[in-house]
């Protein structure tokens, strides 16, 4: 679900709804419901970086925004929706497949492992911390296949970060959205 001060630019609200997010209000309260912000300044959101994905509009859809994405609240719903399709956070039902077969205690310190892991592979501060190679493998043991590729690829010296980092980014958020919805 998502939400945005942007809703009034039809397009974009089309595009978000093409791309499978479903929409929600202008002044929301950011409860567990809502995964992807959609903003006109940096400013305008409160969001939790593990909780939530924020894209920002920017005339001519480049720059430094501070946010996951930006783009141009101009530009036509196809490419919109490509765009907001590519932030769609991966499904979790391996991780509730994988909790029935190994239970609470053995299966939730690996999932909180690769949350921190995540959390830290996203932030630039920590880079030198993270081992693209564990990344991979504890991806791709608890069910993020995508992710676990994207760091494999880091790792052989033939990825894009950039891509490394924006599939970290959803799986964090809906690890965490998982997590929380554990209690």
């Amino acid at each position: 679900m998502t939400f945005g001060n942007l809703l009034t630019y039809s397009h974009v609200g089309q595009a978000l709804e093409k791309a499978g997010w479903a929409l929600c209000g202008q002044e929301p309260p950011l409860h567990d419901e809502i995964c992807l912000l959609i903003v006109e300044n940096i400013g305008d959101h409160a969001g939790d970086p593990l909780r939530h994905i924020v894209g920002i509009a920017v005339p001519g859809g480049e720059g430094d925004s501070g946010a996951d994405f930006s783009f141009d609240p101009q530009g036509g719903v196809a490419a919109l929706a490509l765009l907001f399709e590519s932030w769609l956070p991966p499904d979790t039902e391996p991780l509730d497949r994988l909790l029935a077969m190994f239970g609470e205690a053995e299966f939730l310190p690996l999932v909180k492992g690769l949350q921190r892991e995540l959390a830290a592979a996203c932030d630039g501060d920590h880079l030198g911390c993270i081992s693209p190679h564990r990344l991979a493998g504890l991806s791709g043991t608890l069910g993020f296949a995508v992710l676990s590729r994207s760091w494999s690829a880091v790792d052989a010296g033939e990825g894009d970060f950039a891509v490394a980092r924006q599939e970290s980014r959803k799986a964090a958020v809906a690890i965490t959205r998982w997590l929380d919805g554990r209690g």
